[in-house]
């Protein structure tokens, strides 16, 4: 798929502006952008620019697009957010423990029923 036929499935499955609004929109006549998303002529990167803003994503997703590879832009997108979701939720539990060992270790905490301070009691009455 041309990056022109990638704007126009994006401008369409998307969006759902017609062809006419997309061009008036960027300042380049209609038939100029229908060839263009027909693949007739190619894209320039300033109309590619434009139509990227106006329809509210980047160049790169539309190349990611053209190159039928968005799919696989959204699994990294995915699996980056889990990965740093992870990554907080062990941070936020390292934070915890270490919290829960201190005031453990001052006397001043009850105890909750709690996987990561039950772990911390039973280290804590191991030493």
């Amino acid at each position: 798929m041309s990056i022109g036929e990638a704007v126009r499935f994006f401008r369409k499955a998307n969006t759902g502006l017609s062809m006419n609004a997309l061009a008036r929109a960027i300042g380049i006549d209609p038939g100029d952008l229908s060839r263009q998303e027909t693949g007739v002529r190619r894209m320039n990167c300033d109309t590619l620019e434009k139509a990227a803003k106006f329809l509210g994503t980047t160049p790169s997703h539309l190349y990611a697009v053209a190159e039928g590879s968005e799919k696989r832009w959204l699994e990294v997108i995915l699996n980056v957010t889990e990965i740093s979701m992870r990554l907080g939720i062990m941070f936020n539990q390292a934070e915890k423990l270490e919290l829960t060992e201190e005031l453990l270790d001052m006397g001043q905490v009850e105890l909750p029923s709690d996987n990561i301070v039950s772990a911390v009691i039973q280290r804590k009455t191991k030493s």
